[in-house]
């Protein structure tokens, strides 16, 4: 090695984890941040440890100060933006309106990250507060045990999936193709064209929760 080679490779050591001058200093929430801003606009794929440093100025391995490894980043990025999570209060007895509030704020958290929403399953802090409030709501409006862990399942299981696998097409008419199937199939696809995705979740949760009080009844 040359001595300026020796020289510029001591420079680069210095400046490892240094951000250009004028930009703030690197920390994790900065590091998370700028993740997130990342993936939001061109995807979670996009979220390289060479493309992040390049972004925030610094060498790759700069980021290993602030993050254990890419597991560890993605799961920052989840809590943080759970960290947007806005639930409606509502009073302890209302358990139905508790569990349609908690819902409907972690459905906007799809429509507020897009490109992002998954990472919310992969959150090491956050979520627990959430089930939390579930479970409870579901304790309080009389189920138990075996009862009330079912009940949580089957909300999350049928609500959270289209969260993660959202239609790119606006509803469902633009999915369903009209004049196709057989003749009930035709005479009822018009309607599709009436209704958004978001009618359809919200009538998922309508339905689900129209049983539980229906069961609650008997």
């Amino acid at each position: 090695m040359s001595a300026s080679d020796f020289i510029f490779t001591l420079y680069r050591l210095s400046r490892l984890g240094r951000p250009r001058l004028g930009e703030p200093t690197l920390s994790r929430d900065r590091v998370v941040e700028r993740a997130l801003e990342l993936a939001d606009a061109e995807g979670v794929d996009a979220i390289t440890m060479r493309r992040l440093g390049s972004e925030l100025g610094v060498e790759a391995m700069a980021l290993y100060t602030h993050v254990d490894s890419k597991d560890d980043l993605l799961s920052a990025v989840g809590s943080r933006i759970l960290t947007e999570l806005e639930i409606e209060p509502r009073e302890h007895p209302d358990w139905r309106g508790r569990i349609e509030t908690v819902c409907r704020a972690w459905a906007a958290l799809r429509e507020r990250h897009p490109n992002t929403f998954a990472l919310i399953y992969r959150a090491d802090t956050g979520v627990v507060p959430v089930t939390e409030e579930l479970m409870d709501a579901l304790l309080t409006a009389g189920l138990s045990g075996a009862d009330a862990w079912l009940a949580y399942q089957t909300l999350v299981f049928f609500l959270d999936a289209p969260l993660v696998h959202w239609p790119k097409a606006s509803s469902p008419g633009d999915v369903s193709p009209l004049g196709r199937g057989g003749p009930i199939q035709r005479e009822l696809a018009p309607y599709a064209r009436r209704y958004s995705w978001d009618d359809v979740w919200e009538n998922g949760l309508a339905l689900f929760l129209d049983g539980l009080e229906a069961r609650l009844r008997r």
